[in-house]
């Protein structure tokens, strides 16, 4: 049991530790993407067009993504297929923000630039945006005590995004900006196992300290 457990929270770690480290990059992009919406007055058309593109094209044509993902297809073949589907409805920001992510291999971080950006729309709004993983859903009276609790804690509007991962078991992982508030049950069984290894490791040692020194005993 341990050992399954074990494994499960090493692939949890194993994500969550890729997304860490993908941040500071879709970070850079969200900034650049937000900045140049800015600037043309299209920072609500873009965030939906992004929106669509992740929850319409993506999710209901992978084949789509992965297309664009694709190491075997050229840039310029991919450029044309962005410029014959979405040329004529994408808001050029985001139709050239597309092109250079896809230039620079960069299509499987969409989804954490995505969110970053969300963020970064949320700050010039005046709100905060707040990510909720959960181990499964909640009732909307638990989703609403979730939200005025942090409402009270920040002391702004939060704009919440749900996640469900039924690795971390139980509780409640908050991620507010770059800050990650971790309160799962996953977390405090790791931290038992830890002890436990911790002590069954002290024993091993104290047994192997007293059979080279005898008189010790």
């Amino acid at each position: 049991m341990v050992s399954d457990y074990a494994s499960s929270h090493a692939q949890f770690a194993a994500a969550f530790w890729a997304q860490v480290e993908a941040e500071p990059i879709a970070r850079c992009y969200a900034q650049a993407l937000k900045g140049a919406a800015e600037k043309q007055g299209a920072v609500y058309q873009v965030a939906e067009q992004f929106d669509s593109l992740l929850e319409e094209v993506f999710r209901q044509f992978p084949q789509f993504e992965r297309l664009l993902e694709s190491a075997f297809i050229s840039f310029e073949e991919k450029v044309a297929v962005l410029d014959r589907t979405l040329g004529s409805q994408a808001h050029p920001v985001f139709l050239n923000f597309l092109k250079v992510v896809v230039r620079r291999n960069r299509v499987s971080l969409l989804r954490e630039v995505y969110r970053q950006f969300t963020r970064l729309v949320a700050e010039w709004e005046g709100r905060v945006a707040v990510e909720v993983t959960i181990a499964g859903p909640l009732t909307a009276e638990e989703e609403e005590k979730v939200r005025e609790t942090l409402r009270k804690k920040i002391g702004k509007d939060p704009i919440l995004t749900w996640r469900v991962d039924p690795q971390i078991i139980g509780g409640i992982i908050i991620r507010i900006g770059d800050k990650v508030y971790d309160a799962s049950v996953a977390t405090q069984l790791q931290n038992l196992v830890r002890q436990i290894f911790d002590r069954a490791a002290h024993e091993v040692q104290h047994r192997r300290d007293r059979f080279r020194h005898p008189a010790g005993n």
